[in-house]
């Protein structure tokens, strides 16, 4: 049976481990990208900093997915265009 490949989703064992251990706490405090409440029954992300390095925090999934999509989205700057001699 061939080896499970890394994808960008996920985060390994030790980010497992520790959002499963972390995540009773995070009930009832705010999401560090909206402030609203994290509830029991929503999906809830162990959000991380950009570098992927250190953590934010929780957050409600559709917020962490959301503030993914901005940073990946954003318009890029046109190339400038070369005049067209006829």
């Amino acid at each position: 049976m061939p080896a499970k490949r890394k994808t960008s989703h996920d985060y390994g064992y030790a980010h497992r481990k520790l959002r499963e251990t972390l995540l009773p706490r995070a009930y009832g405090t705010p999401c560090v990208r909206c402030g609203q409440p994290l509830e029991k029954g929503q999906p809830i992300d162990l959000d991380h900093n950009d570098d992927r390095r250190t953590y934010l925090g929780f957050s409600h999934s559709v917020c962490n997915r959301r503030a993914g999509a901005e940073k990946t989205n954003q318009p890029k700057s046109p190339k400038p265009r070369s005049a067209t001699r006829w």
